[in-house]
């Protein structure tokens, strides 16, 4: 499909019109949203981020675009950038690792840095904001297909130091 000369691409996430968006790194550089039409068409969608999840008509991703790490939303067009995660909310404690839910309407995400994350949930447009996970370190949540519960990681896996990490299901009840 891709076969960048002198970059990565990474992160794929197909799109109900038979295309992908990707990001795109090379050396030196940060990472950039792209997205290969059906037809093989590449198209910069002028942004830096990490890992796009299809929900909707757009995507979600992480960025430090304004200079903290917070969750974004985009139209596929790449058109619209909007900032999910409220600023001045916890401000300078990064936000990673978001993931819609099944029925596009919520969004699981990782809040804190690597000995204090924690995992929240809140509506895509920000909205409804909870806390789900305390204690020990949790992250990298992941949907169940029915949307009713989240896999997370409790631990510190990629910790340099003494990683260690477990599977936890957090059954959900919301609105």
């Amino acid at each position: 499909m891709t076969d960048p000369e002198g970059a990565s691409d990474y992160g794929p996430a197909p799109l109900a019109n038979g295309g992908v968006v990707l990001f795109r790194m090379a050396p030196e550089e940060e990472p950039h949203l792209l997205r290969l039409g059906p037809d093989g068409g590449l198209h910069a969608l002028g942004e830096e981020g990490d890992q796009p999840w299809p929900v909707g008509g757009g995507l979600v991703f992480h960025s430090d675009r304004d200079g903290t790490d917070a969750v974004w939303r985009l139209d596929v067009d790449g058109v619209g950038a909007v900032r999910v995660t409220p600023a001045g909310l916890d401000e300078g404690t990064p936000t990673v690792t978001p993931m819609p839910s099944p029925d596009g309407g919520w969004i699981a995400f990782t809040q804190g840095d690597d000995r204090e994350s924690q995992v929240w949930l809140m509506r895509l447009d920000g909205r409804d904001r909870q806390r789900l996970t305390d204690g020990e370190p949790h992250s990298f949540p992941a949907w169940s297909p029915d949307g009713r519960a989240l896999v997370v990681t409790r631990g510190r896996p990629t910790a340099e130091a003494d990683p260690s990490g477990d599977l936890w299901r957090l059954n959900l009840s919301y609105s």
